[in-house]
């Protein structure tokens, strides 16, 4: 399956250099895209797209639960996303 992205392109020039950002649970590619260029105006910068849908625009890398005892996931799951 084709991971979505969304490239930003470096403010300016000066670095051979790709930022990878990859969002929190529940988030999207648009939401660190503004702190790139705070970061570096002189990163190239690739936002992807968590695999999972939450439903709308919330997405996520692997799978989630919450009960009494806290949160818990599969490893197995979270090394493949």
């Amino acid at each position: 399956m084709p991971i979505r992205y969304i490239e930003l392109p470096a403010a300016q020039n000066g670095l051979d250099r790709t930022l990878v950002l990859l969002h929190g649970y529940g988030a999207d590619e648009h939401d660190l895209l503004p702190i790139a260029h705070e970061l570096d105006p002189r990163l190239r910068a690739v936002s992807l797209q968590a695999p999972l849908s939450l439903g709308g625009a919330m997405r996520a890398w692997f799978n989630l639960a919450q009960d009494a005892r806290g949160i818990s996931f599969d490893p197995d799951e979270a090394r493949e996303g």
